[in-house]
């Protein structure tokens, strides 16, 4: 028997925590241990002295930045991740610590690079994960964005007031501050782009061209309805599948400017979680097929009320089949929406097969 399901209801997404950009932030800086007052370590005075802020690398030297940079460590999995970074000029060491980054957050560091300078920087992450690279700090580049996915990839982050600077056209005031604004995150993972991003609806739809620098992220203010809107986009000249986007449910959309450029709804790669709650044993196939591919296929047999869990395995994606086997029967679930933050879960039951999301966090 084929049974075909298409998923209609409004996913809600993971508020304040969920990674999607680069200019929110889900955890404090450092690695999150507790501070205790040194004056409560010694006999207490009347005026305490204050511990001094530290002063950022070479913010003081002839060749300082006229704003700090951060570095900005994106965890692109829904597991908890601790990493190390390392920071040199030269012979010199700049910046050396362990941080513990959550799953599908992002950890900001603050005021690291202070000289415009170039910098090598290690990150070395608990599970074998390591990169090595040069970057290059100067007053026209972003942040240092790092992101923990399949491996470790490294990009210039731009905040909403720098990123604004790459627009060169815009019309109907789509990208602005002004009024109600919403996200576009554009990734752009290669070489320098051209992207121009409109509205579809209406005899003169508001549109913007931007020029997107290579190996940088640009997180964008647009002006469009709360309601469902219709967005597509060209780079370099080329067509991109339109999406239909419903900002206040999905959150900030990402553009991803890879070899097949893309709208998606974030950037996580996501668990796989297959449940047997039945008493007896039984087997279920998995295929699952983002934006029309083929990423995963398994088959596994769970003994009652049992499960397995494959990590990392459900990419970032706009669109997703489920394609899954049972007892002779194969049924196909669509997602049109934006999950949410969270492991898919295949769960197998006495009436069939079921596909869900199960939210990281209560704020969902």
């Amino acid at each position: 028997m084929h049974r075909r399901r298409v998923l209609r209801a409004s996913l809600a997404t993971l508020t304040g925590t969920a990674l999607a950009g680069c200019s929110g932030i889900g955890d404090r800086d450092g690695d999150g241990a507790r501070t205790v007052n040194p004056a409560l370590e010694t006999t207490p005075t009347d005026t305490p002295t204050a511990t001094a802020t530290p002063t950022p690398y070479g913010a003081d030297a002839s060749d300082a930045l006229d704003q700090p940079r951060d570095l900005i460590l994106g965890n692109r999995r829904l597991t908890a991740i601790r990493v190390r970074v390392r920071v040199t000029d030269g012979e010199q060491t700049v910046f050396d610590r362990a941080v513990r980054v959550p799953g599908a957050i992002q950890r900001r560091l603050s005021g690291v690079f202070g000289a415009a300078r170039t910098y090598a920087v290690r990150v070395a992450a608990a599970d074998g994960r390591d990169a090595s690279f040069a970057w290059s700090a100067t007053d026209d580049a972003g942040h240092l964005g790092v992101d923990l996915d399949a491996g470790i990839s490294h990009f210039d982050a731009f905040d909403t007031e720098r990123a604004l600077s790459f627009v060169a056209e815009s019309s109907g005031e789509l990208v602005t501050e002004e009024g109600w604004s919403l996200r576009l995150l554009v990734d752009n993972p290669g070489s320098a782009r051209r992207v121009t991003v409109a509205m579809a609806d209406g005899d003169d739809p508001p549109s913007a061209s931007i020029d997107v620098p290579s190996r940088s992220r640009l997180l964008l203010p647009l002006r469009v309805p709360q309601s469902p809107v219709r967005l597509v986009a060209t780079v370099d000249g080329s067509d991109v599948e339109p999406v239909r986007w419903q900002p206040l449910v999905d959150g900030v959309l990402v553009l991803h400017l890879g070899e097949r450029p893309r709208f998606l709804c974030d950037l996580l790669v996501r668990d796989l979680r297959v449940r047997n709650d039945r008493t007896t044993a039984t087997t279920v196939g998995v295929v699952v097929e983002a934006d029309g591919v083929d990423r995963f296929e398994d088959s596994v047999t769970l003994r009652g009320g049992s499960d397995t869990v494959a990590r990392a395995v459900v990419p970032p994606a706009t669109r997703y089949t489920f394609r899954l086997e049972y007892d002779g029967r194969t049924e196909r679930i669509d997602w049109a929406l934006c999950p949410p933050v969270g492991p898919v879960v295949v769960t197998r039951t006495d009436a069939g097969v079921s596909v869900t999301v199960r939210p990281l966090g209560p704020s969902t």
